[in-house]
């Protein structure tokens, strides 16, 4: 900036030789006349120049904007166009006063320059201009909220190489900051960097985008709520610039956090950019265009970069401005302004584009599901699928951080060496070298974190596709008594899983110890996982599609655009009388009296009346029922009333408050107790150690410096050093040990209490939500947790020994930092209370997509999914939130903390800062302390938020077990006869429902073949429910053979029965396993009792009993799968076998192959068969009729049907009409 200054050696105006001539008149000489000349044309060039940059550099800006705001505003509406019109003006008049101004004190300015007088004041009036005539737009565009004005990138561009080129004069002025010249200078590039931050970052919040119309056919695949859905809230236009900046939009909600618990109905909204259906379709159409232009090498990456590079483009500009203002940090006084290094804007906008996709990725997942054909569907395991949704969909979304960091990090570096070099010379080359030699060693982390990643990935698909597998037929699985069986298997497969995770998180953790390179492994790693995941996602969305005709409502019938041919087309529900039938669904058994509610429902009255019609189902059906049926569109705009005992739909439950301790406790535990004090003591040490070397080098500096006391000193150092590395060692390979062992054994804890659950549990909570402790939960106590707690602790001695520190050499500081603690809990507790139940919120919010989408993944329904992006928007608002108002606090703390230092160390004051070592070490540790104490804050935020994975996990530790122990151990050959009583047993679901088995009575003989017929309802898998004790009796008594089962270990009883389920289940492994899992047979007995039942051939002819059966034996028909259920039940060779409808689900050719091979082969054994077709049960010995879990009618089925008035000679007439 120019100055006007007078030269060396001269004051006043120029003097030359002068006479009078004879009539007394002054003679001037000529060359006098051109010396005053000159001198005047010199001033006035130098005033100009100072009027030019002080007022045009600032003015002009300013003037432009004013002009870009009417241009902006153009197409509004006339008031809004008047009174942008009204804002121009007030902003003109007061930039055309400040212009007079300039021009009035410019000739005042030449006049004292030319007299020789002082002119220091003026040049301060200069830069006030400036600055009044900046905030002046500031104001109008922030009271207007006409910040779109700035938009311009051009504007940006140009504050952003303003505030690089300005660095090296900044440089300079910060060298010879003598003169109050300098200072204002300094001032004066703080108010224009302000200023152009402003300019940009409005710039980058003014860009809103906006949604796209929803026309795929796909659409209604992703929507919850159409009506909600239709109202587009654009968050810029509902806030202006300053709420915006500042987070102030989220004080309601985080009010509310304070007072009660969050619900969803008290997150923020989403802006229209991040709604479901946006995201989706955006990245919907790229993906397309991608797929139609590189067919075989298609790129989920590329079609991402397409739908949201301008979004990304201007994440840059935050990103430069982020690193720029940086680089200047290392220039004011140390690091003073080290809090101005924080990027706010920069996190929010970015995470706001990982939601995005994040939502996008996750849609056309969804879709792809919808859309695959069966062929290519059983290339992909139901585990591999849900790692797609639930891992994958993250990890891809992590590219954003690592594109902007390839070029920053190298920049950041550069300049870093570049003021290195300014400040030490050439010293600055050891640092490059080292820079050098650690290229390999990031090679070699990378090299070792790829192929960790990709095998971990491999493993975790593996393990989430078996507990999949467990969670769709744990009914099926207690049946046979394999709880131990799969246990193992999940744990075999979790190991492999966390070897691979060994390798990464301890050379993660080792990375700690580069700390001048510590950014690049982390951004490496969060690109290769980018990468595989994205290529994961790529092959998986490449894979054809189910073709299927599409039509619209404009087709034109007429036009022969399709044709419609039937012949001989019968369709029917059941083979039973319409008024009898009863609707079953997977997993949920319903029944309403005669079909009256479904009655009711089609008359299309005005009125209906329900009278109590939800308490004879469970919560998942009342639910469905309320919603779909009641509250639904078949009922819409009618007047109906409900009379009910259900006071409220059940909702996944959680926690309310802090997190208590004992979560804290409980992962301690799993972590292991000796562990946790070895990493609490290495992290102690270690920072001891640090500060150690702080305080020696501080005794040095106050010590001399002769060559014997410089290498003594110079080996205490370097013993300080080496004593820190063993320490930081320590405690980095003692947390990866112990975030692996609490790993290790939260999920073997979590898994042992789920698979020993009692079959109510599940039947109470949906697959989804159980896979989601299993997936996503174990992913945050795996990934994310241990690094989270590994900075507190970091944090927490780096704070501790920082404030011991400051006692040892500034007593007197310590009082600042009272208050200052004071106004940090309060901001702490405002701000956790919010964001723990967001999280939380966020937990319980994705149970439901996990749980539709296997629903999907099973065929069951279309669902509407993935309206659960408000939960992440509101966390990541909130801890921004925290984060600015921490960063404001701690400037204005530094600011004290430096005027302090300065007034009391150059006056005679109180204070006394004693040596100048002390000096130093207490200026450089005062000034991160407000840092350390923000730290401490957001990473025990931030811990306490991930403990809530463990606090969900640690519910489902605490769940009801099965009473595994017995009082009584039957033989080892039990049963031996096969003899079956049932003594007045009375057996309820809940305590509330009526009773699904009442007093029910029979005895069955030794040898003897029984069916069990009655309506949907009536009790008949209540009876097995009931022998297998799945549902604990209320009343009565269950002996086999003589034995009560309930005195029996529970596990030891299902080992002795043998069971054939309705839907057959075969697990991933060898058929061999499926056949005989426990390896009780020889090859030979498999191979008799495989021709027995009928699939000795065709198992041949595929490979034989070693050949791979595919994830629920897709390998086979549902027929031929029944028959290798029906072929381990006889290997087993118990003398109880019970047939749970296993002929309901295949044709009558395999049903016939059934009953035979059932009449021949287990003759001698106890067979009792709940029947779903009658022809099934004709050829038994004895037949039990149930009807509302009463026993009605017992009897040979040939002398009940001589009976025409028999229950059972009913139903048999009934199946063949």
């Amino acid at each position: 900036m120019a100055r006007l200054r007078q030269p060396a050696g001269e004051v006043g105006r120029p003097r030359c030789e002068r006479r009078r001539d004879g009539e007394g008149r002054i003679i001037v000489p000529a060359k006098c006349v051109m010396m005053v000349q000159i001198h005047w044309k010199n001033l006035m060039d130098e005033c100009s120049q100072n009027l030019e940059n002080d007022c045009d550099a600032g003015n002009a800006i300013a003037a432009v904007a004013v002009v870009c705001l009417f241009i902006a505003k153009r197409n509004a509406s006339r008031a809004q166009l008047f009174r942008g019109a009204f804002h121009c003006l007030c902003s003109g008049a007061v930039l055309s006063q400040i212009y007079v101004w300039h021009k009035v004190d410019n000739n005042r300015c030449i006049k004292k320059k030319f007299e020789g007088k002082d002119v220091e004041d003026h040049e301060i009036f200069f830069m006030c201009s400036q600055f009044i005539a900046w905030i002046s737009v500031s104001i109008v565009c922030v009271s207007g909220a006409w910040f779109e004005v700035i938009y311009n990138p051009i504007t940006c561009f140009c504050w952003i190489l303003k505030i690089l080129l300005e660095i090296p004069h900044l440089q300079y002025k910060l060298t010879v900051l003598k003169t109050m010249a300098s200072f204002m200078d300094i001032i004066s590039f703080c108010t224009a960097t302000t200023f152009g931050l402003f300019v940009i970052v409005a710039a980058v919040v003014s860009q809103s985008g906006n949604r796209r119309k929803v026309n795929s056919i796909e659409a209604p695949l992703i929507l919850n709520d159409e009506k909600a859905e239709c109202e587009i809230t654009n968050i810029v236009k509902d806030h202006n610039l300053w709420e915006l900046l500042t987070f102030k939009f989220v004080n309601p909600m985080m009010d509310i956090g304070i007072t009660r618990q969050l619900d969803f109905t008290d997150l923020l909204e989403l802006p229209a950019e991040l709604k479901a259906t946006s995201c989706y379709d955006r990245l919907l159409s790229s993906w397309t265009a991608e797929y139609q232009n590189h067919r075989d090498k298609s790129s989920l990456l590329r079609a991402m970069s397409h739908s949201n590079v301008w979004t990304y483009l201007r994440l840059g500009l935050l990103k430069v401005t982020n690193d720029s203002i940086s680089f200047v940090s290392p220039l004011l006084l140390n690091k003073f302004i080290k809090f101005l290094q924080q990027d706010s804007q920069y996190s929010f906008r970015l995470a706001k584009l990982k939601l995005m996709l994040r939502s996008s990725i996750m849609g056309i997942v969804y879709r792809k599901c919808l859309c695959l054909s069966l062929a290519e569907r059983s290339r992909f395991s139901e585990g591999e699928i849900q790692n797609f949704m639930s891992v994958d969909a993250d990890r891809t979304i992590n590219l954003c951080n690592s594109l902007h960091d390839a070029w920053s990090l190298p920049l950041q570096i550069g300049v870093a060496l570049y003021l290195l070099y300014t400040q030490v010379n050439y010293a600055f080359l050891s640092g490059l070298a080292i820079t050098i030699i650690l290229i390999p060693v990031n090679k070699w982390i990378s090299t070792r974190i790829a192929s960790a990643t990709e095998k971990m990935m491999k493993q975790k698909d593996r393990r989430i596709s078996c507990a999949g597998e467990v969670l769709a037929h744990i009914r099926t699985v207690k049946m046979y008594n394999w709880e131990k069986l799969f246990t193992e298997r999940l744990v075999e497969r979790r190991e492999s899983e966390v070897k691979h995770l060994a390798v990464f998180t301890c050379v993660a953790l080792f990375n700690t110890l580069i700390s001048p390179l510590n950014s690049f492994p982390w951004f490496i790693n969060g690109m290769i996982d980018a990468v595989i995941s994205s290529r994961r996602l790529s092959n998986y969305l490449s894979t054809p599609e189910h073709n299927s005709l599409e039509l619209t409502a404009s087709a034109d019938i007429l036009k022969n655009q399709f044709k419609r041919y039937t012949e001989d087309v019968c369709c029917s529900w059941s083979s039973s009388s319409v008024a009898e039938t009863s609707i079953v669904l997977r997993d949920i058994s319903l029944q309403l009296q005669k079909g009256l509610f479904i009655a009711i429902v089609g008359e299309n009255s005005d009125v209906y009346l329900f009278d109590d019609i939800l308490s004879a189902v469970d919560s998942q059906v009342a639910s469905w029922i309320l919603e779909k049926a009641i509250m639904g569109p078949q009922l819409m705009q009618k007047t109906g009333l409900l009379s009910t005992h259900n006071l409220q739909v059940e909702a996944e439950a959680r926690k309310e408050g802090r997190v208590e301790l004992s979560v804290y406790k409980k992962y301690a535990a799993f972590a292991g107790w000796s562990i946790v004090v070895l990493i609490f003591l290495s992290a102690f040490l270690m920072q001891a150690s640090r500060n150690g070397n702080d305080l020696w080098l501080t005794y040095w500096v106050d010590s001399s410096t002769s060559t014997n006391n410089m290498v003594f000193y110079l080996i205490i150092l370097a013993m300080f050093g080496i004593i820190n590395s063993l320490f930081t060692l320590g405690r980095a390979f003692s947390f990866a040990f112990g975030g692996l062992r609490a790993a290790i054994h939260t999920h073997a804890s979590l898994l042992e209490n789920i698979i020993s659950a009692p079959v109510c549990f599940f039947d109470q909570n949906p697959s989804g939500r159980i896979l989601n402790r299993l997936s996503s939960d174990l992913y945050t106590i795996d990934d994310s947790l241990p690094f989270i707690l590994n900075i507190f602790v970091a944090n927490f001695f780096s704070l501790l020994d920082t404030l011991v520190v400051l006692s040892y050499s500034q007593v007197s500081f310590l009082l600042i930092l009272l208050p200052l603690w004071l106004i940090y809990r309060k901001l702490q507790f405002y701000y956790r209370s919010t964001s723990r139940e967001v999280r939380r919120l966020d937990s319980v919010a994705r149970s439901p997509i996990y749980s539709s989408f296997t629903e999907m993944l099973d065929g069951s329904s279309t669902i509407r999914a993935f309206q659960k992006e408000k939960t992440s928007y509101s966390e990541l608002i909130a801890s921004l939130w925290l984060s600015l108002r921490l960063q404001l606090l701690a400037g204005f703390i530094i600011l004290f903390i430096a005027m302090v230092a300065t007034v009391s160390f150059n006056s005679s004051s109180l204070v006394n800062f004693g040596t100048p070592g002390l000096v130093g070490l207490a200026l450089s540790y005062a000034a991160p302390v407000v840092s350390l104490l923000n730290g401490f804050l957001t990473t025990f935020t931030e811990t306490e938020k991930e403990m809530v994975s463990v606090e969900r996990i640690a519910e489902y530790v605490g769940i009801a077990q099965e009473e595994l122990k017995g009082s009584e151990s039957p033989p080892r050959n039990w049963p031996t006869a096969g003899k079956i009583e049932f003594v007045h047993v009375t057996l309820r679901y809940k305590p509330e429902l009526p009773p699904a088995l009442n007093d029910v009575s029979f005895l069955i003989a030794p040898g003897m073949q029984v069916g069990i017929i009655g309506r949907t309802g009536a009790g008949k898998s209540s009876v097995l429910n009931a022998l297998f004790r799945l549902v604990p009796i209320c009343n009565g008594r269950i002996l086999v053979d003589g034995i009560d089962v309930a005195k029996v270990a529970i596990r030891e009883l299902r080992a002795h029965f043998a069971v054939v389920p309705q839907s057959p289940f075969l697990f991933d492994g060898s058929l061999r396993e499926n056949l005989d899992p426990f390896n009780t047979t020889t090859d030979i007995r498999v191979w008799e009792v495989l021709e027995k039942c009928h699939m000795k051939g065709d198992i041949e002819s595929i490979g034989g009993l070693d050949i791979h059966v595919k994830e629920s034996g897709a390998s086979f028909s549902v027929g031929q799968r029944q028959l290798l259920c029906l072929a381990r039940a006889i290997l087993k060779s118990s003398k109880v076998l019970c047939l749970d409808e296993c002929t309901a689900n295949v044709d009558n050719q395999t049903a016939f192959l059934l009953q035979n091979t059932i009449s021949a082969e287990c003759k001698g054994m106890m067979v009792l068969t709940i029947a779903h077709r009658i022809s099934t049960v004709m050829k038994m010995d004895n037949i039990l009729v149930l009807d509302q879990g009463k026993l009605v009618e017992e009897g040979n089925p040939e002398v009940l049907m001589t009976h025409k008035s028999s229950r059972f000679a009913r139903f048999a007439k009934a199946s063949q009409t």
